[in-house]
């Protein structure tokens, strides 16, 4: 049995062209599903967070960077650094003792608010989902063209 297979240039270069606009959209996917998770872990912590006056919880903010090959996302309090009604403080001068003082009392809210959620979110399998249907969406824009 023989079997005679011809390939044009024309069929290469569109393989190439529909897998390169496939690892793009993947890519900007990428960016779409850190920014998820960022909202996720916020949307955690912000259960978590000791709430007297809310200021801490008022000063939680993510960014997403693109780094050399991937995407960056950072959770974090002390935004804009508000200051407490009650106390006249800064909230960056106190919300590393809030979170890490497992002795300190909270009315609402515990210590660990961040690192507790962070750590929940990546013992899970939330994020590589949010890759997953980044992907199928990438390949299902290019399927469209």
């Amino acid at each position: 049995m023989k079997i005679n297979i011809e390939v044009d240039r024309k069929s290469c270069d569109d393989v190439c062209d529909t897998l390169e606009a496939i690892v793009s959209n993947v890519h900007y996917g990428a960016r779409w599903a850190t920014e998820i998770a960022c909202k996720d872990i916020e949307e955690m912590s912000l259960m978590q967070v000791p709430r007297d006056t809310d200021t801490l919880a008022s000063s939680i903010h993510h960014i997403v960077e693109k780094g050399r090959r991937r995407f960056v996302g950072t959770v974090y309090y002390g935004h804009g650094n508000p200051i407490n009604p009650k106390s006249g403080e800064p909230v960056q001068n106190y919300m590393v003792r809030q979170h890490e003082d497992l002795e300190y009392f909270h009315v609402v809210g515990k210590a660990k608010f961040l690192e507790d959620p962070c750590r929940e979110y990546a013992n899970s399998d939330k994020y590589a989902e949010l890759m997953a249907e980044a992907t199928r969406r990438a390949i299902a824009r290019k399927a469209r063209r």
